[in-house]
């Protein structure tokens, strides 16, 4: 018994070793799906951002420190050397800025822009986003604003953050860091944000309403 086995020990050993098999690097997975680097990256900011929105939301704080945190917040992810929130004033068909971050930042609030005016004026009307890789060839962009604070725009992003149907405001971001311009993936993230801010948003402006029908209820009595 023991002189068949060791025929087919030594059988075995004749045999030509197969070529050692190499586990390649690969992408991660995720439910059986491929997925880059890039995309685990972009999951992890929008995880993160969500979260963050959450926190903020529940804060018992003016509704400006809350864009300005809001935008911060935009920026850490899509990193720019300035970024704007504008909202729109219905009642003086106007357009302000309800908060502003990076270089020069606070010389801008002080400026309102007309409907229909530059590229925020434009992104209001269409309900459009609108990228612009060279805001020097960029006919509707004003420029009073930018040389009046000494700011120089290369690039720019803006979107806008609908409520109802209806442009509330837009977020705008200037002169992407690390990068010639904003990219495609950059556009994608900044809407995410923008759908996922105007609920955030909605929802606040419901209880302020609320409120305010409360008190007037209050001083009526």
């Amino acid at each position: 018994m023991s002189d068949k086995n060791d025929e087919s020990i030594e059988s075995l050993s004749d045999m030509p070793v197969l070529e050692e098999h190499v586990v390649e690097e690969s992408p991660d997975t995720m439910g059986g799906v491929l997925v880059s680097k890039e995309e685990v990256a972009q999951m992890a900011s929008k995880v993160m951002v969500l979260e963050n929105l959450i926190k903020l939301s529940v804060k018992n704080i003016h509704f400006t420190v809350f864009m300005r945190e809001i935008l911060l917040l935009l920026m850490r992810v899509i990193k720019s050397e300035g970024g704007a929130v504008l909202e729109v004033d219905e009642k003086k068909n106007r357009i302000f800025f309800r908060a502003a971050a990076g270089y020069t930042s606070d010389k801008v609030s002080k400026f309102v822009i007309q409907m229909g005016q530059g590229v925020v004026g434009h992104v209001i009307e269409s309900k459009q986003p609108f990228v612009v890789n060279s805001v020097q060839d960029c006919e509707i962009h004003l420029k009073s604003i930018t040389q009046m604070v000494g700011f120089e725009a290369r690039n720019m992003i803006a979107v806008p953050i609908m409520i109802r149907g209806k442009a509330f405001a837009v977020v705008e971001l200037l002169n992407r860091v690390g990068e010639e311009s904003y990219s495609n993936e950059d556009l994608e993230f900044v809407q995410y944000f923008c759908e996922m801010l105007s609920s955030v948003v909605e929802m606040r402006l419901v209880v302020s309403w609320a409120n305010n029908k409360t008190n007037s209820g209050e001083e009526a009595a």
